[in-house]
């Protein structure tokens, strides 16, 4: 059985409690996310890996969020350097750059 919208938002909120995720904000919306900070990307050919930070939010739930979005990241501010869906469209991955 796949995870519903409500799914994703309850794990995200029950993984905020336990400190494994953090606030995130764009403009006046505020969702969590899971941040990992040496998230790699394969470079060129997939020869050299490029460690960034990136969080991981429910799709949909910062409207208006685009590559060169200003949003906040546990307190940190960071521009959005990519915004990449998840495989089952109900995660996003958000490439981060300070």
């Amino acid at each position: 059985m796949a995870l519903g919208d409500s799914d994703i938002a309850a794990i995200l909120a029950d993984l905020k409690i336990l400190g494994e995720a953090v606030d995130v904000v764009l403009g006046g919306t505020t969702t969590q996310g899971v941040l990992r900070l040496n998230y790699e990307l394969l470079g060129f050919e997939g020869q050299q890996v490029e460690r960034v930070p990136a969080v991981t939010i429910k799709t949909g739930s910062l409207p208006g969020l685009a590559i060169g979005s200003t949003l906040t990241v546990g307190g940190v501010s960071y521009t959005a350097r990519d915004v990449w869906p998840g495989d089952d469209g109900g995660l996003t991955d958000v490439i981060l750059a300070p």
